[in-house]
């Protein structure tokens, strides 16, 4: 089970493509928080469109998230928004080992599926995952904004001769 689960049995998709909205709930934030290696989600909500063919799956859509993060400027906690597009297509078989299809570069890659459910959470949040900035800065954070003066050190105008300075005994 995931932090963001939302299973879909495969046997309530028929041609017509099914339209739903998937939210996380209050209790699920701190599990998704630690998957995504953030203080705090905040919220998440997905709005997702799903086909289904004789032996396809296609899952789009698009998601948001309000999330605490920490600034990698001046380490102070922040709020932030991501989103994105969810762009995933299955092909259903009762191999889960089959590989995975790559049919042109310009397509997207189709995944082998096998199973009665597709858990429609996880899918966003591994979408999630793939859009969060590894480096987050606060809004007006700037590197001028650091303490830190290189003429206090001796280093004014080069960061290497401290370096030089540095006996190496062998």
């Amino acid at each position: 089970m995931t932090e963001f689960s939302r299973p879909l049995p495969l046997a309530d998709l028929n041609r017509s493509p099914a339209r739903m909205k998937i939210k996380a709930d209050p209790a699920e934030f701190p599990a998704l928080a630690e998957r995504l290696g953030v203080p705090a989600v905040i919220s998440l909500d997905a709005f997702l469109t799903i086909r289904r063919t004789d032996s396809r799956l296609r899952v789009e859509g698009t998601f948001q998230t309000a999330i605490e993060q920490i600034c990698v400027v001046s380490l102070e906690q922040f709020r932030n928004t991501a989103d994105g597009q969810i762009e995933e297509e299955f092909l259903l078989t009762d191999d889960p080992d089959s590989p995975e299809v790559d049919l042109d570069a310009d397509e997207i890659m189709i995944e082998p599926f096998s199973g009665d459910k597709i858990d429609l959470g996880e899918i966003v949040v591994q979408n999630l995952l793939l859009v969060l900035d590894p480096h987050p800065r606060a809004q007006g954070a700037a590197l001028s904004d650091l303490d830190y003066d290189p003429a206090q050190l001796g280093v004014a105008g080069n960061p290497f001769a401290a370096l030089g300075k540095l006996k190496l005994n062998r």
